[in-house]
């Protein structure tokens, strides 16, 4: 509210905005702990087991970072053959939290102008979601280590200067939570491929054989 005030100097609005980019990175590290905390503790398994529709859950992500894309021209576009629907046993929020921050970091780390893609495909009783960016990459030599947690590429960081390093790392424990995997492949200055493999519910197979008898 503060920053859409139109009375502000623009000696305010910089510092404003300078306040609202801190405590937002500070956030997203607090949320991060917090997350990690759940882990060590144990407690993941508490998560919810319900089926979810794979599409609908990505479709709302999609959505709430359409803004931040279009803040820098970026595209998220599916691409390829997608399902009306596909199904998988998860908790919803831990699902979403997943994929936002894989597609928050495709936005961050890509390039301007650029198109963010979202693909689908199947591989006997797994499903997986692929999202391709082209922007910074990822050092060959490090990419192991952006999955182990507390560490982040050094061109990232030259990027953004603060973050913790578990936002990945985190991502991938709950993708193995609900019995998928989770793997990159990259290029330093070419952009970066992150791959989610989930295991395909039953509700999904029972409609497909449906819609072809």
């Amino acid at each position: 509210m503060l920053k859409d005030n139109k009375n502000l100097t623009s000696e305010q609005k910089e510092l404003l905005n300078d306040m609202y980019h801190s405590t937002e990175a500070s956030l997203v590290t607090v949320n991060e702990i917090l997350d990690l905390s759940v882990f060590e503790r144990g407690q993941a398994g508490k998560m919810q087991h319900e089926t979810l529709d794979l599409v609908s859950v990505v479709d709302e992500v999609r959505a709430t970072l359409k803004l931040g894309a279009q803040e820098k021209k970026i595209k998220l576009s599916k691409v390829g053959d997608w399902p009306d629907h596909t199904y998988v046993s998860g908790d919803v929020a831990a699902l979403k939290r997943a994929l936002m921050n894989i597609i928050s970091n495709a936005i961050k780390y890509s390039r301007a102008e650029t198109t963010i893609e979202l693909s689908y495909h199947r591989e006997g009783d797994k499903q997986v979601v692929a999202v391709r960016d082209w922007g910074i990459g990822i050092p060959k030599s490090e990419q192991a280590k952006v999955l182990e947690g507390y560490y982040r590429a050094r061109n990232a960081v030259k990027i953004q200067a603060h973050g913790t390093g578990l936002g990945l790392w985190i991502t991938k424990l709950i993708i193995e939570q609900h019995g998928g995997t989770l793997w990159l492949e990259s290029h330093e200055n070419k952009g970066t491929t992150i791959f989610v493999s989930l295991p395909l519910h039953a509700r999904t197979t029972d409609r497909a054989s449906l819609s072809s008898s």
